[in-house]
């Protein structure tokens, strides 16, 4: 048992659907329908994952679609912040750039050493391009190379949570942080491969809040899509971590927090 198909499908079309309702009823000075509908993209590609996964026959596919769900995940904190609207044209280029940085971190560069880093301890850890079924959803390994001065490291986390706080949207900073990474690691027990997965299906959170904030529904239907909204993404994470944890019970070993190529170059060092 785990995260399955089904569900990914569901918040697939659910965020399709959101993204065509905000193309079609845009709020003022918002591009709120360019945010779900790149979430919407990332289920998809889950979606996918999982197809690729239950056929042998689609083995060969599983590099490209696991590049493909790491180019998304460099760029989801521009989306958000081009898709809200708060922050000004100069951040958002800046931001962008740091999307492009994340990018930089996995792609070979003519005159600069490629070592990726076996660090069991980095999200995404592994020396491959891969996806596999973990305890609780699906799990990535993705190569990086080291950080160094020309490779700064993964910059998410900032370029998630800076823009919001230094616009001096802390509600936005605060809310998107609580529910998301820590409440990831935590119901993952910190495996580095599965929690960006699990925290991406809070995307739907995050895509429907602000489209029902700009919508021109009364004040007491937007406290009830709130509190919908709020019993989702409890729903999502209780889901997740239930299933995840009878799996891990009743199978403790078919799960490891590592992919078998970084655990052989591990106990080859």
């Amino acid at each position: 048992m785990c995260f399955t198909p089904a569900h990914t499908l569901l918040y697939a079309l659910t965020l399709t659907g959101a993204s065509v309702y905000s193309y079609r009823n845009p709020a003022p000075g918002k591009r709120l329908w360019v945010c779900a509908g790149w979430f919407a993209l990332m289920e998809w590609l889950q979606y996918l994952s999982y197809v690729i996964l239950a056929n042998d026959e689609y083995a060969q596919y599983n590099k490209a679609i696991t590049m493909m769900a790491y180019f998304q995940i460099a760029f989801q904190s521009f989306m958000i912040h081009y898709a809200n609207g708060y922050v000004p044209a100069e951040m958002l280029r800046f931001i962008f750039l740091m999307g492009v940085s994340d990018l930089m971190m996995v792609v070979p560069i003519p005159g600069l050493a490629w070592n990726p880093d076996p660090n069991p301890y980095r999200y995404f850890a592994g020396t491959e391009w891969r996806t596999w079924q973990g305890a609780y959803h699906l799990a990535w390994s993705v190569p990086q190379t080291a950080t160094t001065y020309y490779r700064p490291g993964i910059t998410q986390f900032l370029s998630f949570f800076g823009p919001f706080v230094a616009v001096g949207k802390w509600k936005q900073a605060v809310g998107l942080l609580v529910t998301g990474p820590p409440m990831a690691d935590w119901i993952v027990g910190g495996d580095v491969n599965q929690s960006a997965s699990v925290w991406c299906f809070q995307s739907v959170v995050i895509a429907f809040v602000p489209i029902v904030k700009y919508s021109n529904l009364s004040r007491a239907r937007k406290v009830v899509a709130y509190i919908m909204f709020a019993c989702l993404l409890c729903y999502n994470y209780y889901l997740v971590w239930w299933l995840g944890a009878m799996r891990t019970t009743d199978s403790p070993h078919t799960s490891h927090p590592f992919p078998t190529c970084l655990l052989t170059a591990q106990s080859a060092r």
